[in-house]
């Protein structure tokens, strides 16, 4: 796919190279028939210019800076799906994250647990046993260090931004976040133990049958150590706004939010919220998103980049415009600063292709322009913007 600025130089050499072939047109003409030149001095300039107007570094001041961008980014271990992707990777202002598995390690496990039922193990284990989230696998972990015994579970289903619904031994139970228990009306003593669990920064998954709460799990997720570095590194390079988004509880999601510094969190969001949030920063700059799991895929589609860590979910990967090969953020600051040059070369260069072409052109008023200074003018600058592209690849040395 063609960048932007790669679609106008074609639009601009549309015009240009018609224009050239009449200066030139007019350069072998208008003298001699006007002003009694002569026709061989004038047809000598005439192709000069026809040479000096030669789009050749024009053409190639992108595409040879974009490839090295990608290779470069591809040695690092980046993913960039095409050049359109770098160089809106080097425009980007604002980046959104999804917590778990992104920020955090994505590996949660059981800190506390509260049971008001003595078959509170046996039943979340039946019911989360076939599940592969996260939240899943620490409740599994949880329910196999107590060594009990898990029953069969019935007619599972899953309720989006909520939890599951199961039937175990004949009886509906329900297994997930607040929003499921929603229909129950909760004693007081419940209350404060969600809240306390809660004030702590932990994720809840309650398990209740169609009366009461039989217990609950408070489920803690370590922070990447990078992460907290790699928000600091994003801000110095020009990322005016990092946007937390999970789907996790708001008080969570503001520890997290200030463990690793980002600048604006959202917490409670189902999928379709995620999107809904992206499209409105998308509305004042230019936005990325990175995430790593099957709920951020909608997301990551909205977002001008979608980015996808290297050990997410199939559709993350396939989604995303970006893929960070390696599972952590630390090669993304780099990543955009590559970006950010390559679209810095890209302007150096096409100011200097056009900037030589019009010396060149000038100095056909006093007659001084030649063949020899017209190949050099157009030659020269093919090689030059070739050159000043390729430094796009050499890579300083990190002792």
């Amino acid at each position: 796919t063609k960048t932007p600025t790669e679609l106008f130089i074609n639009k601009f050499a549309k015009y240009y190279t018609p224009l050239i072939i009449i200066i030139a047109a007019l350069v072998i003409l208008a003298p001699p028939l006007l002003f009694g030149g002569d026709w061989q001095t004038w047809l000598y300039q005439g192709l000069a210019v026809l040479i000096v107007g030669c789009p050749c570094a024009l053409i190639l001041s992108s595409p040879i800076a974009i490839v090295s961008g990608i290779t470069r980014n591809a040695r690092n271990g980046i993913l960039i799906k095409g050049g359109v992707f770098l160089e809106q990777l080097g425009k980007l202002d604002t980046i959104a994250f999804d917590k778990t598995g992104t920020l955090t390690k994505g590996e949660p496990y059981v800190e506390k647990t509260i049971k008001y039922d003595e078959n509170f193990y046996s039943i979340a284990g039946a019911i989360e046993s076939a599940s592969t989230h996260p939240l899943a696998k620490a409740v599994m972990a949880e329910v196999r260090l107590r060594g009990v015994d898990v029953p069969e579970a019935d007619d599972i289903q899953t309720v989006s931004g909520q939890g599951i619904t199961a039937t175990v031994n004949g009886t509906t139970y329900w297994l997930g976040n607040e929003k499921s228990m929603a229909r129950l009306a909760i004693p007081e003593q419940v209350q404060a133990e969600i809240r306390a669990l809660k004030d702590q920064g932990l994720t809840l998954v309650l398990l209740a049958d169609a009366h009461h709460v039989l217990g609950m799990f408070g489920i803690a997720d370590q922070i990447r150590e990078e992460s907290k570095d790699v928000i600091r590194e994003l801000h110095r390079n020009g990322i005016r706004r990092t946007v937390m988004l999970t789907g996790d509880h708001k008080v969570t999601a503001e520890k997290v939010a200030k463990q690793v510094g980002v600048t604006e969190y959202y917490g409670n969001l189902l999928p379709e919220d995620k999107v809904t949030r992206v499209k409105e920063l998308a509305s004042s700059g230019t936005v990325g998103m990175i995430g790593d799991g099957i709920n951020d895929a909608p997301a990551l589609a909205s977002a001008q980049i979608g980015i996808a860590m290297g050990k997410g979910t199939d559709s993350a990967i396939e989604t995303a415009d970006v893929v960070l090969m390696q599972d952590h953020l630390g090669k993304l600051p780099e990543a955009i600063r590559i970006a950010r040059k390559v679209n810095r070369i890209i302007r150096f260069n096409i100011a200097i292709a056009l900037g030589l072409k019009i010396i060149a052109l000038l100095l056909t008023i006093p007659g001084w322009l030649t063949l020899w200074i017209a190949i050099l003018s157009d030659m020269g600058a093919t090689v030059f913007v070739t050159l000043v592209s390729l430094t796009v690849l050499v890579q300083r040395r990190v002792e």
